[in-house]
């Protein structure tokens, strides 16, 4: 028969075998992809085809023997290569009749990491919203069901604090009828976790997860601490392994500060939208460090006009033309950093009903490690990680893949000075060993995350190198040796301007500076903040600028005040009004109130408004530092 013709008879087990996977590999589990130099080298072996084009030959085996003959066939000689049968399908395509329409599930890859994985029940996502409608029909066979609760018998069966919680809780209302008059939280709800497959409506990213509802917001959508605060205990307690929070700026608070952190300790992964305003200054919860906050980008992949962004935003996910659920039944178009949050809060209850030991770490660095890169002109990279890619954090997750696909980056540091421990700001700051050099001493840092190191400086603080094993990330050397100085960290603007540069272009008098340019209605603006500033404040801004084709142009620099009320309801202090200067121009700008000015998380937001500018003109700022 020859060897070509030595082909093993195939039975109908064999040919239903499923794929296995082998080191991150979906393979057939008795075929082996041979290359030989000639058809001599596969004597005596099952082959199924030869291919002499390229001399390749698949050959047979049985699951049991695939790894020993895989290594026995690489040592013979004649072979030149010996691969996995590589397993492939179509991207997984359900059944739901408005899966169409849902680009953004595609845009996230969910429905290839759908081939991997559609998750299971042990996935638990918090949608702590305004509520949830537990009867939708594309919602009620993934409800959450609190199986320690009886329903209906009047009774705190299971001793957590509340009467018949089987769905999730009311924290406004204090019932356990968690109906969604507004509609925000069913939204938000079906693009985490709507059923899939079940030829109803739409899929969520989490198809198989399930939705414990907690109402935190009134029916006119207010969201109060009062509200939230049991909120994110009972979702911590209960059993969410994941918390949605589609709010922003309603609640800074250290109260607030302390029940995330809960959260985050007790296995709950908290999952916050960036906001809506475009802006760079962070809002909260999403800008707490043990958020996961995520911006919104469009159908072209380029940021949502209205997302905010900068440094303290991790990923994006999609945030326009959305396809959601509808309190009352049926479905809804739907957009914002509203629609971007549960894309995200989903990805992790489908990790988690993959691999239901997953930890919140584990999850959380899966989604950041493999999202792409997201660069745009003038942001730069306008989150900290990406695009999420749902298929890459899965699979990162199940192969124990714990790579850094991130190349380290600094991004800003502050406070800086002598004898302080400097917090430095980046990316992936754990990818090698993290090395200071101040003067001829090298530090070590006394915390590194993955976002951000702290250093205790010494005398020699004043200037310092960052290294990340051989590259430098970066070199600061304060303006202002013997004073603590917290720089300026990044800007934004509105309505058509644009802020090009940050932290290294505005640390030093050199000539490197930030642009501004005019926005529409004839302004100039520019907001952006001071880390890390104590509660006692700072008491001075250094401003050096210079105003390009603006003769008559006149300027107001303000610092918001915490204490009226919380961004953006509160107001703004003027620190400096007058005549815009055409030439390069420093000064020394004292500060109303110090205490008042920091919120409670260290920042200082301050504003440059400047007037009457004519097309063409721009601010040019070489330095903008607060002590």
């Amino acid at each position: 028969m020859g060897i070509v013709a030595a082909i093993l008879a195939l039975s109908g087990t064999a040919y239903d075998l499923a794929p296995i996977r082998i080191d991150g590999i979906l393979c057939h589990p008795s075929r082996l992809i041979v290359k030989v130099r000639d058809q001599s080298a596969l004597r005596g072996l099952s082959v199924r085809e030869y291919i002499p084009e390229l001399k390749l030959a698949v050959v047979e085996t049985t699951p049991k023997q695939l790894l020993a003959t895989r290594s026995r066939l690489s040592g013979i000689s004649g072979v030149e290569r010996v691969e996995l049968d590589r397993a492939a399908k179509p991207a997984y395509d359900p059944n739901d009749p408005k899966w169409g329409d849902l680009w953004h599930m595609r845009t996230i890859r969910a429905d290839v990491a759908w081939n991997r994985s559609l998750g299971s029940n042990q996935g638990v996502v918090a949608i702590m919203d305004t509520g949830v409608d537990v009867a939708h029909e594309d919602l009620a066979a993934n409800i959450w069901q609190n199986s320690d609760e009886i329903a209906g018998n009047g009774v705190d069966d299971d001793g957590n604090g509340y009467v018949d919680d089987n769905y999730g809780w009311d924290f406004v209302a204090n019932d356990a009828v968690t109906d969604d008059v507004h509609g925000h939280g069913t939204a938000c709800a079906g693009i985490a976790a709507a059923v899939g497959d079940n030829k109803i409506g739409m899929v969520g990213v989490a198809p198989r997860a399930r939705i414990m509802a907690l109402k935190a917001a009134r029916d006119d959508g207010y969201f109060f601490l009062s509200s939230t605060l049991p909120a994110y205990i009972y979702a911590a307690k209960n059993g969410a392994q994941v918390l949605s929070m589609s709010f922003y700026s309603d609640s800074l608070s250290p109260a607030e500060r302390e029940a995330i952190d809960f959260c985050a300790a007790n296995g709950t992964l908290p999952v916050a939208a960036a906001g809506n305003d475009s802006t760079v200054l962070p809002y909260y919860p999403a800008a707490y460090e043990n958020t996961l906050s995520v911006a919104a980008i469009n159908q072209n992949l380029t940021k949502s006009g209205f997302s905010d962004w900068g440094s303290w935003v991790d990923v994006a996910a999609p945030g326009t033309g959305l396809t959601a659920t509808k309190s009352g039944g049926g479905y809804q178009g739907f957009g914002g950093t509203s629609g971007a949050c549960p894309h995200v809060a989903g990805l992790a209850a489908l990790i988690v009903g993959a691999k239901p030991s997953a930890t919140v770490a584990e999850v959380r660095n899966a989604i950041e490690n493999t999202s792409r890169p997201l660069i745009q002109a003038p942001f730069g990279e306008y989150t900290t990680y990406g695009l999420v890619d749902s298929a890459a954090a899965l699979d990162a997750v199940l192969d124990g893949d714990t790579a850094v696909r991130h190349s380290p980056m600094m991004r800003y540091a502050t406070p800086i000075g002598r004898n302080v421990t400097t917090r430095i700001y980046g990316r992936s700051l754990r990818a090698a060993p993290l090395e200071i050099f101040a003067g001829n001493q090298r530090r070590r840092p006394s915390l590194v995350t993955r976002d951000y190191a702290d250093v205790p400086l010494g005398a020699q603080g004043a200037e310092f190198g960052v290294f990340s094993g051989f590259r430098r990330l970066g070199t600061v050397v304060s303006p202002f040796p013997d004073q603590v100085v917290y720089p300026f960290i990044e800007g934004s603007t509105r309505s058509g301007g644009q802020v090009i540069g940050g932290f290294w272009d505005s640390l030093n008098v050199d000539r490197d500076a930030i642009r501004v340019t005019r926005q529409n209605g004839g302004q100039i603006v520019i907001e952006g903040t001071f880390r890390r500033v104590p509660k006692a404040g700072v008491s001075r801004i250094v401003f050096r600028r210079k105003y390009v084709k603006s003769p008559e142009a006149t300027e107001k620099i303000e610092v918001y005040n915490w204490s009226t009320a919380s961004y953006p309801y509160g107001t703004w202090s003027t620190v400096r009004e007058g005549a815009a200067s055409a030439s390069w121009s420093r000064q020394t700008l004292g500060i109303p109130t110090p205490s008042k000015i920091p919120d409670y998380e260290g920042s200082v937001y301050v504003r440059i408004t400047t007037s009457a500018v004519p097309e063409g003109g721009e601010l040019h700022i070489d330095q903008l530092v607060a002590y």
